[in-house]
């Protein structure tokens, strides 16, 4: 097995003329509002329980995978920790192309979550021993 993280791009660039010394601070309700969407998407994860990984190969083919998240969520977590067969396809796909979509849905609520950023495969022993569960 192997273990590799979704890494959720969620680092926007400033705005031009942002941060200049006439502007006015920004609002502290920002960050309990990300925090809150954060918390939130972490509930359709765990509700959902299974995720569809969307790939592209090198020819552009795009392939959609069912995986199970490995992570237990903290607050302000916004990366995603799978395992997957080392000889599958999407171990090939990665190294050509990293960018990737993870959608989850809850069917339940019909509520649904989608991150889309880089994945990095690693084979790290200790990361795997942290997340791997015979559960």
């Amino acid at each position: 097995m192997i273990l590799y993280s979704l890494l959720n791009r969620d680092k926007k660039k400033k705005a031009k003329g942002e941060g200049k010394a006439n502007e006015t601070p920004k609002a502290k309700s920002a960050q309990p509002q990300k925090t809150q969407k954060t918390k939130s998407v972490h509930e359709i994860v765990r509700a959902a329980k299974t995720a569809t990984l969307t790939t592209r190969s090198a020819d552009g083919t795009v392939q959609s995978r069912v995986m199970i998240p490995a992570t237990a969520f903290e607050e302000s977590q916004t990366s995603l920790i799978f395992f997957g067969n080392n000889a599958s396809e999407k171990f090939k796909e990665l190294p050509e192309n990293a960018h990737v979509n993870i959608s989850f849905a809850d069917v339940d609520s019909t509520y649904c979550a989608s991150y889309i950023g880089t994945a990095k495969v690693s084979v790290d022993r200790g990361l795997i021993s942290q997340y791997w569960s015979n559960a």
